[in-house]
């Protein structure tokens, strides 16, 4: 982006994160709507609509799993 190129390596220095966490973050960005844009549509677009965090949807469905886990027990 910007004609700047960056290792991983250099990512991860500057944003003080592992290597894992870069690519989690990478991942959980691959299942948003705005992953599918060009960098120059990116750069123009005004989003319609916003993405809740990975961490709150990951705990909405894991609260969803008990539920119906719970429900099959009875």
């Amino acid at each position: 982006m910007h004609e700047f190129r960056r290792t991983i390596k250099e990512v991860i220095h500057v944003v003080k994160v592992c290597e894992a966490t870069l690519r989690k973050r990478l991942n959980e960005f691959e299942d948003t709507p705005t992953s599918e844009l060009t960098i120059e549509e990116f750069m123009r677009v005004d989003l319609e609509q916003e993405c809740d965090p990975p961490s709150y949807t990951a705990g909405l469905k894991k609260q969803k799993l008990k539920q119906v886990t719970h429900h099959m027990e009875l």
